[in-house]
């Protein structure tokens, strides 16, 4: 992804237009629903949201939104997608994320993607319901790693194979699987539109400016005029 910096009025209508969220809901649930997000900090620690500086986001806070959303679309409540960015970001998901953005058109120099070559996320052996019943403070997900799709079928029969004579840990058969690089085309896609509409928004602005200082200086020419005219009588 370019080193380019985004304002979040841009960022949460490209990512409502990827998600397929209309305008109307937009306004209303979508962005509270990623003002929460925001809130239980899943930017990071450097962002600051809320405290009275404007916020722009770089490719670090895209992903790290994107990601949370993603993720609570699986099924996850916010406060723990929001804790699995915040506590395998370094170690895990910042890499993930800019693997996965690799295979898109725009990085390819223009050539088409190989869906292969898309970066998968898998969890498994999570637990969402009965893990606090087992003595875990939050819903359980034991295994956070990626694959290549077309790698996904043998990954995916590996976690279907999970026994407990075989599993010391006890990991049940149960995997979430998300096509993150797919996601992600989906995100840029939206972004790249939702800039242009806030540039020619800006270039509107400019121009209104302009014709009102324009206007203004008319005006000023003029009366300086009228006033010569008068003097010369």
């Amino acid at each position: 992804m370019p080193k380019l910096e985004f304002t979040y009025g841009t960022v949460e209508r490209a990512v409502a237009w990827s998600h397929g969220v209309p305008e109307t809901s937009r306004k209303a649930g979508f962005r509270s629903m990623l003002n929460n997000l925001q809130k239980l900090g899943v930017l990071g620690e450097a962002a600051r949201v809320g405290r009275g500086a404007p916020l722009t986001y770089t490719a670090t806070e895209l992903h790290r939104l994107f990601l949370g959303l993603e993720l609570c679309e699986l099924g996850l409540p916010p406060a723990t997608a929001v804790g699995l960015v915040a506590t395998y970001w370094d170690s895990k998901f910042d890499k993930i994320c800019h693997e996965a953005e690799k295979n898109n058109p725009a990085a390819r120099g223009g050539q088409p993607i190989d869906p292969g070559d898309d970066t998968v996320i898998h969890l498994g052996g999570v637990a969402l319901r009965t893990g606090s019943l087992k003595g875990a403070r939050s819903p359980t997900i034991p295994n956070i790693n990626s694959c290549k799709l077309r790698e996904l079928p043998t990954k995916i029969v590996e976690w279907m194979k999970m026994d407990p004579d075989d599993n010391p840990a006890d990991l049940p058969p149960r995997a979430l699987v998300l096509n993150f690089s797919a996601r992600l085309r989906a995100f840029q896609r939206g972004l790249a539109a939702a800039h242009m509409i806030e540039l020619r928004a800006e270039h509107t602005a400019i121009g209104k400016i302009k014709a009102r200082a324009d206007r203004r200086s008319r005006g000023r020419r003029q009366r300086n005029a009228a006033k010569g005219r008068g003097k010369r009588k």
